[in-house]
């Protein structure tokens, strides 16, 4: 059995139970859905009054309010509908490097979000970004049982080359109209400008979370000594890694980490670090719930 699908276990199922994707604002969607979105309808939730208009149905008349006042006003109730969330998934070498590895960890916050999308009714597209375009894993999918025939497809995922974010984020397919976050699973070690797609998804109506997907060695470097480095590409490179480039790695890394940071904060996006090593619950409950993304 595939490492990814074994995650699809009871006990996965049971730590997911109870807990939603956090959806910030109020969207359109889609008839069927537990969302509430943009506009009124037919739910149990009061929402406002209304003066009374031609046409409007008469059982929807407050008859308290008439009999106190002598004016007919409409009880508004909110709207509930189905929206569409869209998890995109970096796929270049980078991803497959570290220990444990980045990509298992990348396809387990995958196989998480997802499920809870649908199990709160709503529609879920997995997508991989590689080169400058964007494949598929599922699209458009609802219900647990759909979507967990489509989780079996991630084991036939292959994480190398490179990956221009932005522009395959532009090229995905878009959500029809329907409201929904998009979530974005990628260390983010490129030079892409994967910022400026995540202004065209954000000017698009959608909301957006990433999640950076870090190794261990990577957040917290262990290497010493005089190192023989073999890049993605299979580049070697002979570098002294001592004390002071330690220092100069985290003094760039925090750099970096400040700049994505302040960049999703100025817009709205949540944003968050997780080490591969850490167990799926971590990942989502306690860093994805620290950044807004669930709940």
């Amino acid at each position: 059995v595939n490492a990814v699908t074994r995650v699809i276990d009871e006990a996965f199922i049971r730590l997911l139970e109870g807990h939603d994707l956090c959806v910030g604002r109020l969207m359109n969607g889609l008839f069927g859905g537990t969302r509430r979105v943009r506009g009124f309808g037919q739910s149990a939730e009061f929402a406002d009054y209304r003066p009374y208009a031609p046409g409007d149905e008469l059982k929807r008349v407050d008859t308290n309010l008439y009999a106190r006042f002598g004016v007919p006003i409409i009880r508004l109730f909110t709207d509930e509908r189905q929206l569409h969330h869209r998890i995109l998934i970096d796929t270049s070498a980078s991803m497959a490097w570290g220990e444990p590895r980045k990509s298992l960890a990348a396809l387990r916050l995958c196989a998480a979000l997802g499920y809870l999308a649908v199990q709160a009714s709503d529609r879920v597209s997995v997508l991989t970004l590689s080169g400058t375009g964007c494949g598929e894993i599922c699209r458009n999918v609802t219900g647990r049982e759909a979507f967990l025939r489509a989780l079996t497809t991630l084991e036939g995922v292959r994480f190398r080359g490179d990956a221009d974010l932005g522009a395959a984020m532009l090229r995905c397919p878009g959500a029809g109209g329907t409201g929904g976050v998009d979530f974005l699973i990628s260390d983010l070690l490129t030079d892409s400008d994967w910022r400026g797609a995540v202004d065209r998804l954000l000017d698009a109506g959608r909301e957006v979370n990433i999640l950076r997907v870090l190794s261990p060695d990577e957040i917290t470097p262990s290497l010493r000594g005089r190192l023989r480095l073999i890049g993605p590409e299979g580049d070697e490179y002979r570098a002294d890694f001592g004390r002071a480039a330690v220092d100069a790695y985290r003094e760039a890394f925090d750099e970096l980490t400040h700049d994505i940071q302040s960049f999703c904060a100025a817009r709205g996006v949540g944003f968050c670090t997780v080490s591969s090593d850490i167990p799926i619950g971590r990942m989502i409950f306690e860093a994805g719930a620290r950044a807004g993304m669930t709940v």
